[in-house]
């Protein structure tokens, strides 16, 4: 047999092979219904939290009275997760990551901690590195690390910081990050009230965090927003400015240490339920998929 007469044989054993692989969905005319049979679409239980201490992202409509009883009972909240919901937050997940770890937008101004993809080192915080590491890992095989915020004293409190912005030798600020549709892009004029609320708990965490290398700016931080749609015309960024509200600063700090004072005096003290619930008599749907219902609810009859 010849050497072109084995190709011919060859490439026809290869397509028979190929054909034979073919599958009742790749000759559907449905786009939606191919996509269903070659990717994992079932909702999956992500990951099951414990519950404590208030965190940032949820500061401004978080139930104080949850996270007590949750901490105090070693309650875990369930977190579910189907193909919507990976590809929402992978979006997102992206934007961050392309944010933090590419010169494009704020080029060698970004702060913080990197982490060698090589050997697993963890950088001083600072700006992103020029050096290889010590492994001999180029800088580029390195990874921006969000700071871990974690208050354990009189108000305690958590959360992760998006970035850390270089401004000048005495001054560094907190940066937060935020993809937005399109249309909620366009409309946007000022920043969202529970962005503000969160990049607040940063501005007075970050001051206080002796975890973190750095001074902070506890007066003026910045919210920046990321069309998830492409815009003719304009910037698809939107960039606010979010100066100390010593208001904002009065709420975190109560929440924060009414959390405290009911870890240390439980069941005796504990914050009230809030009035979403109180309202629709724990019939709503935050009620009924709260962890620490039950609890709450035999607590509030007691």
């Amino acid at each position: 047999m010849s050497f072109a007469e084995r190709v011919i044989k060859m490439r026809k054993k290869t397509t028979a092979a190929w054909d034979m692989k073919r599958s009742i969905e790749d000759d559907l005319d449905d786009p939606h219904a191919i996509a269903a049979s070659k990717v994992n679409i079932s909702a999956k239980r992500v990951l099951a939290y414990p519950i404590g201490a208030p965190r940032a992202s949820s500061m401004y409509d978080s139930c104080n009275r949850f996270h007590v009883i949750g901490t105090i009972e070693k309650y875990e909240k369930p977190e579910w997760s189907g193909v919507k919901e990976r590809i929402l937050f992978g979006i997102g997940n992206a934007y961050h990551y392309w944010v933090q770890n590419n010169v494009d937008l704020f080029e060698d101004r970004r702060i913080g901690w990197w982490k060698c993809l090589a050997c697993g080192k963890v950088h001083s915080f600072g700006k992103p590195p020029t050096k290889h590491c010590k492994c001999g890992a180029h800088p580029r095989a390195t990874e921006y690390l969000e700071h871990h915020m974690e208050l354990k004293g009189k108000y305690p409190c958590g959360g992760h910081p998006d970035m850390f912005l270089y401004i000048d030798p005495h001054c560094t600020r907190v940066v937060e990050l935020k993809s937005i549709k399109g249309d909620d892009f366009q409309k946007l004029k000022a920043p969202i009230i529970q962005h503000v609320y969160q990049i607040h708990t940063y501005m007075f965490g970050c001051a206080q965090d002796k975890t973190l290398p750095v001074e902070t700016d506890p007066n003026l931080s910045y919210i920046m927003y990321l069309s998830k749609r492409h815009i003719v015309k304009t910037l698809p960024l939107k960039m606010f400015t979010v100066e100390r509200d010593e208001s904002i600063i009065r709420f975190i700090k109560k929440k924060t240490s009414d959390y405290k004072k009911g870890i240390e005096n439980y069941p005796k003290f504990l914050p009230e339920p809030i009035d979403e619930c109180m309202r629709n008599e724990f019939r709503n749907y935050r009620a009924k998929q709260c962890v620490c219902r039950t609890k709450c609810l035999e607590l509030l009859d007691g």
